[in-house]
């Protein structure tokens, strides 16, 4: 298994960066210096072409104080690798970028790229996998069906691990704020870990102010309970 190359993608972006910079630190410590982590930045003048080239570049510069870790993090458009036929100068970088994996990345590199939208159908994708990357997809829970209890789980596991005692209408208040976006689960419980971490049990009327709503969670909440024939959830979702 190769355990130099870390690739994370998925639809969840917030996951995604949570889980770039938890390996960014994990791979070149807190105080990284520039000689022991290139990060490979987007800006308003680089392009997917230079910023692939950039990357490719550092990986081929030898590490000359020990390890060190290059990281792609969080681009935008990981989502553009062409097919195996398409010859657009994107496309052909990919391939050259899948190459380098393939070839294999020296031992002293930590290559870490990440970034919403990859197809696990194109090369990149299949680069990683072959050489047994450590790959990491990370997806948003479907608003449908049981998420609704996925999601409250998650919370109370949060809450427990600050020492947070949430009374079931608080977990009920913060599953239809946050919804499917249980990236905001963490930033959400140190809001209320800072507010109310003194209070014996923490209701609803202690988070309606802190927390706020997720409009789209709410138009969903409204239908399901509208639809289940739910009176009191119906007149919740509204409220």
């Amino acid at each position: 298994m190769s355990s130099n190359i870390i690739l994370i993608s998925g639809d969840d972006a917030e996951q995604i960066r949570k889980a770039t910079s938890n390996a960014v630190k994990n791979a070149a410590g807190e105080n990284a210096d520039e000689f022991s982590l290139d990060i490979i930045k987007e800006s308003d003048e680089s392009t997917p072409i230079q910023l692939i080239t950039d990357l490719i570049k550092s990986v081929q510069t030898p590490s000359f104080f020990g390890t060190k870790t290059v990281c792609m993090p969080n681009c935008n458009f990981l989502d553009r690798e062409g097919a195996k036929t398409d010859k657009s100068p994107l496309s052909l970088q990919f391939k050259v970028l899948a190459e380098l994996i393939t070839d294999g990345v020296p031992a002293d590199i930590i290559l870490i790229i990440s970034g919403p939208g990859l197809d696990t159908r194109k090369a990149l994708h299949k680069a990683c996998k072959k050489v047994g990357a450590q790959v990491q997809v990370l997806k948003k829970i479907q608003l449908m069906g049981k998420w609704e209890q996925q999601v409250k789980s998650m919370l109370q596991e949060a809450a427990a691990s600050r020492g947070l005692n949430l009374q079931h209408s608080a977990v009920d208040y913060l599953a239809k704020v946050i919804g499917t976006e249980v990236g905001r689960i963490e930033p959400e419980m140190e809001k209320i870990f800072c507010a109310c971490s003194e209070l014996p049990s923490i209701g609803y009327n202690d988070l309606c102010d802190i927390s706020v709503g997720n409009a789209s969670t709410a138009f969903w909440a409204f239908s399901n309970a509208l639809g289940d024939r739910q009176l009191k959830q119906t007149y919740r979702a509204v409220e």
